[in-house]
This record gives C-alpha cells, sequence and structure tokens, in this order.
C-alpha cells in the first residue's frame, strides 16, 4: 500500500466532521497531520460521560502520516479502519465500539494503544500487522525500512524508532461480540492481559 497514490485530507477537516456529526468516508486517503480529536469537543455524552460520536467512520486503505488519536469516545456507529496505515501511534484507548469494529488488514507502524476498549460489536483485526512494516522495495534501493518512509511522498512521517520495538495493547479491553485476529501478525509483544472476551 505504501506505493498507492490518492486524495489528500487534512487532518483538522476529518476533526471538523467528526466533531459536528458529519458522517466520514475516504477511501485511499492519506492523512496530513495530527487526526486527535478531544473527549471535550463533542457535544454528546454517553452515560460515562464520554464523547459520542455518531456518525459512521470508514477511513479505508488511508494512510496516517501523523499521529492518531481517539481516545475514550463512543463509536455509536460502525468504525471501518480496514487497510489504513498508521505510521505514527494510533490511540483508541478506553474507547467504546458499539458496532462493528474493522481493522482488518490494517497495519500500525506506531503504538497501537486499545488498553480499556470496549467492542461491543464485532471487532475484526484479521490480517493486521502490528510493528512490522511491509515496505515496497523501490528500483534501485536497498529495500530498508528507512529508506521506503523517505520515498514516501507525505511530508513529514513518524518513525518513531525501532520498528520491532512497537507493541499492540488491548490491557483490559472487553470484546462483548468475539474477536477475530486471524493470520494477525505482531513483531513484538501484544499486551492482552485483562481483557475479556
Amino acid at each position: 500500500m505504501m506505493g498507492v497514490a490518492g486524495p489528500q485530507v487534512k487532518a483538522k477537516d476529518l476533526i471538523a466532521d467528526i466533531t459536528s456529526g458529519r458522517p466520514v468516508d475516504y477511501h485511499g486517503a492519506l492523512v496530513v497531520g495530527d487526526l486527535i480529536v478531544r473527549d471535550a469537543a463533542l457535544s454528546e455524552r454517553d452515560s460515562k460521560g464520554r464523547g459520542v460520536i455518531r456518525s459512521p467512520v470508514n477511513l479505508v486503505l488511508c494512510r496516517f502520516a501523523g499521529r492518531l488519536s481517539l481516545q475514550g469516545v463512543e463509536f455509536t456507529a460502525e468504525v471501518n479502519f480496514g487497510g489504513a496505515l498508521f505510521m505514527g501511534p494510533a490511540v483508541f484507548w478506553s474507547s467504546v465500539f458499539s458496532e462493528a469494529a474493522i481493522f482488518e488488514e490494517a497495519t500500525f507502524l506506531g503504538d497501537a494503544n486499545f488498553d480499556d476498549a470496549e467492542f461491543k460489536g464485532a471487532a475484526r483485526f484479521s490480517n493486521a500487522r502490528f510493528g512490522s512494516p511491509v515496505p515496497e522495495v523501490a528500483p534501485g534501493s536497498d529495500g530498508s525500512f528507512e529508506e521506503s518512509i523517505q520515498a514516501e511522498p507525505m511530508g513529514k512521517a513518524y518513525k518513531g524508532g525501532n520498528a520491532e520495538a512497537v507493541s499492540a495493547r488491548f490491557r483490559g479491553a472487553v470484546f462483548g461480540d468475539g474477536a477475530l485476529f486471524t493470520s494477525t501478525h505482531f513483531s513484538a509483544a501484544a499486551d492482552f492481559q485483562l481483557a475479556q472476551l
């Protein structure tokens, strides 16, 4: 996916759509900037005081060059990050996914944090990769991870240091409708301590 060209969208535009309740639907886009939605920016609250995102979030095959943080929110509609590439940290700590949460074939090069997340609908992580880059080798290159990131036309890429040291955290996560991790690859430790199925 690292050689795929697509539209560019500014993270601040996605934040505006999410916080205003508009549906988010992009396919193959490069998201430029940090996509950080603060709980306080959402006007509606759930019974535990978390901000609520009611509109569907579909960011299929999108590439996130910066940080992504959608922590401590409740998604009431399906969330689809299928085939997405997260180059920086992806934080969903303490979020609630009321419908399906789709991360199939997603690649997390930075930390993936789902600590204390609650998956009420299906949690689909089949063929996801955590901390293991799958670089595309350019002609005439040595195929190194560093070179493949730099060859990408995405402005500032978040490399976060040694890709092998990246972890996936699901500590205390609750999977209410089961979880599917078929053929998922963790290149470093994955923490499922206190997780509930």
